[in-house]
């Protein structure tokens, strides 16, 4: 199936402590690792650059785990569930108490058509019978552990059970969290002037098509959404007295002028320009 995955890389994802798992076994392109994991040490998940290797992991720990994904508080993850790391977002995980986790690791583009752009990091998903089932298959396979490769047939069936946990996601569920994590990036990245429709694609993982119908269901189109933030970013600028456009232009993302003038338009405002004036007064 997929290539195979570069363990030592993989692992120094979670810490350098983790560079050294309590058992390891490599299926093919797919690994089973299982760790120690204590309150003190916190795992701290990066996000990965788009290059056609990211990685995706589902951890099942004996602990709770309390995860944090960006600047929120965050949650916790109860003992026995499932819990995602997705190649897109970072996320910092602490440990209750003492005690392990056991993750399966397999290259991104094996599930991304099951993954698409709902999940994001810290996601607890769903425990059903696949996830149970993935759970008993990979304690029982760090067990029997031979020290040498289990080859493509354990990889397939690692891989296709990590399609059905993802899968068993509830669609209104996962488009709800995908239509929020493609927000997230355009907020993240609207003052990048090279940043596109196209980018946000990438950057999700799905095709421009697939983006075209994710925000279709929301009423509205990628490219508006872009634009609409855009302009209140600018909006925002220009109320708290930024003085030259083309400055306002620039922060906010458009290329030009003009090109932002054009973009309020289409919102219904009045020119740059005029509010600019009606700051000023």
């Amino acid at each position: 199936m997929g290539k195979s995955i570069d363990s030592r890389a993989a692992l120094g994802r979670l810490g350098t402590e983790q560079e050294h798992p309590l058992a390891l076994l490599r299926c093919a392109g797919a690994l089973i690792s299982r760790h120690r994991v204590d309150p003190a040490r916190p795992w701290r998940w990066e996000a990965q650059e788009r290059r056609g290797d990211e990685l995706l992991v589902l951890c099942f720990a004996d602990v709770p785990l309390r995860v944090r994904v960006g600047e929120d508080r965050g949650m916790v993850v109860p003992a026995g569930s499932v819990c995602l790391l997705h190649p897109d977002q970072a996320v910092e995980m602490i440990a209750a108490r003492p005690g392990s986790v056991t993750c399966a690791w397999v290259r991104h583009d094996a599930v991304a058509e099951a993954a698409g752009a709902a999940a994001g990091s810290g996601q607890v998903l769903p425990d059903g019978a696949i996830a149970r089932s993935l759970h008993a298959f990979l304690l029982g396979m760090l067990a029997d552990a031979s020290g040498v490769d289990e080859g493509p047939l354990a990889e397939r069936l690692i891989v296709g059970a990590i399609r059905g946990v993802l899968a068993d996601v509830d669609p209104g569920e996962r488009r709800a969290r995908a239509i929020d994590r493609a927000r997230e990036i355009v907020r993240s990245r609207r003052t990048d002037p090279a940043f596109g429709v196209d980018s946000l694609a990438q950057a999700l993982h799905l095709s421009r098509r697939q983006l075209q119908r994710l925000f279709a269901r929301e009423g509205t189109t990628p490219l508006a959404e872009l634009r609409g933030q855009r302009v209140d970013h600018a909006r925002r600028l220009i109320d708290a007295g930024a003085e030259g456009l083309d400055e306002v232009a620039e922060r906010a993302g458009f290329r030009d002028v003009a090109g932002m003038r054009r973009a309020f338009l289409s919102q219904g405002l009045p020119t740059p320009r005029r509010l600019q004036a009606r700051t000023a007064i």
